[in-house]
């Protein structure tokens, strides 16, 4: 009898102790299910990259804050970083990055680098400056006449967005986007950061299969940040 009451007893305590955890499994499970249905974002808020990084179109936004001016120097070009870098590194807490290309019919020269690389470390930014090739690669198709020909700093700020998982702050629709892989010359980016001495080099061919699945990314205009 006793023998048969503790046997009775031990399957009790199993039971209850498989519906707890069969309960708890439940529970985690259901949670996870409103968490991701969007029901708890507010107590369990996701985290997005792209809330942190920002690409910024350098020309663009340059254009965009000396109105006034009949033509962009590298004096305005600074200015603008300097004035548009506390905002932006306000909003985008991870890393602001600024895409600029070199001029169609000259070469960016060792003391143009030098004014990038300071205005970086100044404001603790990373610049991207998509330049010409001074020599192609033999097989680069450089007679290209399109618009888009020339937008190897649009090119670019796409790539990095997708990379990076960030927002393209500019006020160009990018209307050549479609263009870009077909149109476009290889070409070369230096890239100086804040972070290192030295600036690194990433080099560029748009026709390549590695970029097909380029897609336009989410744009925010100039408007939207400093008005």
């Amino acid at each position: 009898m006793y023998e048969s009451s503790v046997n009775l007893l031990i399957i009790v305590l199993v039971c209850v102790l498989v519906f707890i955890l069969a309960f708890i499994v439940a529970c985690k499970l259901s949670c996870k299910r409103t968490y991701k249905n969007g029901g708890n974002q507010r107590k369990f808020p996701e985290y997005k990259k792209n809330d942190k990084h920002v690409i910024v179109d350098l020309l663009n936004i340059t254009h965009w804050y000396n109105k006034s001016l009949t033509s962009i120097d590298m004096n305005a070009i600074f200015k603008t970083i300097d004035i548009t870098a506390p905002i932006l590194k306000k909003r985008w807490p991870g890393k602001v990055t600024y895409v600029v290309k070199d001029r169609t019919h000259s070469f960016n020269d060792e003391k143009t680098h030098a004014l990038y690389a300071e205005s970086a470390e100044r404001n603790r930014v990373v610049i991207c400056i998509a330049e010409q090739y001074k020599d192609p690669p033999a097989s680069a198709n450089t007679q290209r006449k399109k618009h888009s020909a020339d937008g190897r700093d649009d090119f670019y700020m796409c790539l990095l967005a997708q990379r990076e998982k960030a927002v393209l702050l500019t006020g160009d629709r990018l209307k050549d986007f479609n263009e870009f892989r077909s149109e476009l010359p290889p070409f070369h980016v230096l890239e100086f950061s804040y972070v290192r001495h030295l600036p690194t080099r990433d080099f560029i061919r748009p026709e390549s299969v590695a970029y097909a699945k380029l897609r336009r990314p989410k744009i925010i205009t100039p408007a939207e940040v400093f008005i």
